[in-house]
């Protein structure tokens, strides 16, 4: 038996694709990749399998031998090896067939779903039928889909290339398929280069012997409804090169926000509002992997991510030495707090970024009798500032993505941790706050300063840099933000338990105007001269 191929060109008007799916449990769509786009993904699954197969884990022999590799080529997690494979996650073509199958039946049909499975196969010459098996690990039983599979056709399949074959209708039954047999009404799929099979991942399904020699590579994506746990830890595993350049639409398609708390102190609800952050990662490289480039200074993508190492250890690291029982700090040595007390504003709802444990936000509530939000990447301080501040609302988050609407605030202060910052993350960290800050709300900074950027190493972490500059310069570039109040000082005599006692720090007050309060430009009335 042969399936039933539908044209690319046609699927707008095709309905019943989702209906073939609901009653034989897949559908085949032809011309979706252009064979350029093949060739492409043909040539960099060679380049990835080639490096990185021989750093395989070894796999345990199971009876029905679906995890023995001997007899294919397989690259994992794709994700994490170019950013060229992401558009192949949310294929305009097949997203929308996603979205129904693996949508419906959840509340108001609009759960999330997200990947679980990124890897690419090629059966090698002589490889044996694999057995019939199914990807949901449980049988479908005929109700909503909780796994569908997409396979992008990167070459012919063929009755002799191992193509994939499948017993359609049975993603609607109860059992499992018997090992090592045949099915009458089985469906070996032929189809050309570039087309896409879809399927339940409750249908059984399989491959054929392998018996012609060339090429027969296939993309194998598995998409599951959120709250389904994906076959490798996405959070865990993706290089920052790759990270910081993906949007936050490939961050939730891979799990970023379907993440468990680590516990009832950091979220009570198993989905989150924003993406996690992801943890430090490298895949293994030989030395003949690296490039010769990389013997000269390394660019911001290949330098370590200070952010992750805070939110890793360094944060609560930071926390334990400046704020135990003998380091805590006196008050009234604090110059953004003296700074505070000279301002005639009364904000309603403050944010500081880098509070700690809240202490500073905590007399800053009792002088302004203001609604005090805070955030920190110290799970210590934010866990101690809840027990010792109940009247704070405090959250593990950092400045660069933070989990606030639009025009919250309207006074934000950042209390010493922008020189911890990564420095590629300093026009984002001022995109969120001119997004949370109200027109006419101010901005409070203290900081080390210098009139010029540079950088010092930061002792307490290896490779780790204390980042000095003007730090007011992050918005008053800004005609919509205007400096009032800038005063420098000797970090030493003024301020506590320092990192680094020989510099200076700076307090700064700005004012966000709105573009309705810039000044009018002095020379706009002038005459100018006519033209002759």
């Amino acid at each position: 038996m042969c399936a039933i191929i539908h044209t690319q060109g046609k699927l707008s008007e095709c309905s019943h694709i989702t209906k073939e799916i609901s009653e034989q449990g897949y559908s085949v769509l032809e011309n979706v990749l252009s064979e350029q786009e093949c060739n492409l993904y043909k040539s960099l699954l060679e380049r990835d399998y080639k490096q990185y197969s021989p750093y395989y884990a070894n796999t345990e022999k199971t009876d029905h031998h679906l995890n023995e590799k001997r007899y294919e080529k397989v690259v994992y997690n794709m994700h994490n090896k170019d950013i060229r494979y992401y558009p192949l996650f949310d294929h305009p073509t097949l997203e929308p067939i996603l979205k129904k199958q693996l949508q419906e039946g959840s509340y108001q049909n609009s759960e999330p779903y997200h990947l679980l499975n990124i890897s690419a196969r090629c059966p090698v010459l002589g490889a044996p039928a694999q057995q019939l098996h199914l990807d949901s690990n449980l049988p479908g039983g005929g109700s909503y889909p909780l796994i569908m599979v997409i396979i992008y056709m990167l070459d012919d399949f063929n009755s002799t290339n191992g193509t994939t074959r499948l017993v359609p209708g049975s993603h609607k039954g109860f059992e499992y398929a018997e090992n090592g047999k045949n099915y009458p009404n089985e469906v070996s799929i032929e189809a050309k280069a570039g087309s896409v099979l879809l399927f339940n991942g409750a249908l059984w399904h399989g491959s054929t012997v392998k018996s012609s020699k060339g090429s027969r590579w296939a993309i194998v994506l598995g998409y599951g409804r959120w709250f389904i746990k994906p076959s490798f830890d996405f959070i865990q595993n993706i290089p920052e090169s790759i990270f910081s350049n993906i949007s936050e639409h490939y961050k939730e398609l891979l799990g970023f926000k379907s993440s468990p708390p680590i516990d009832e102190f950091t979220r009570i609800t198993r989905k989150s509002s924003i993406c996690v952050a992801n943890a430090p990662y490298t895949l293994p490289k030989t030395e003949s992997d690296i490039p010769l480039q990389s013997t000269l200074q390394p660019s911001i993508s290949q330098t370590i991510s200070q952010k992750k190492v805070f939110l890793q250890s360094e944060a609560d690291q930071w926390f334990q030495r400046n704020f135990s029982v003998d380091g805590k700090q006196e008050k009234n040595k604090d110059p953004l707090l003296r700074l505070a007390k000279t301002l005639s504003i009364t904000p309603k709802n403050v944010l500081e970024i880098g509070c700690s444990d809240g202490w500073r936000l905590n007399e800053l509530n009792q002088l302004w009798q203001a609604s005090c939000r805070g955030i920190d990447p110290s799970f210590q301080a934010i866990l101690a500032g809840k027990k010792q501040y109940p009247k704070l609302n405090l959250f593990r988050a950092t400045a660069e993505q933070l989990p606030f609407k639009n025009q919250s605030f309207d006074c934000l202060i950042f209390g010493f941790c922008l020189y911890l910052c990564d420095r590629k993350d300093l026009f984002k960290i001022a995109y969120e706050v001119d997004r949370v800050l109200q027109p006419g709300g101010s901005i409070l900074i203290i900081d080390f300063y210098s009139p010029f950027a540079y950088q010092n190493p930061y002792h307490h972490v290896p490779g780790l840099f204390s980042n000095k500059m003007n730090y007011n310069c992050l918005f008053t570039w800004h005609p919509e933000y205007r400096l009032v109040e800038h005063k420098v000082e000797d970090f030493y005599e003024n301020y506590f338990n320092p990192d680094e006692p020989d510099q200076q720090i700076a307090t700064s007050h700005i004012v966000k105007c709105g573009p309705k309060q810039i000044a009018i430009s002095p020379f706009q009335n002038l005459n100018k001269p006519s033209r002759q």
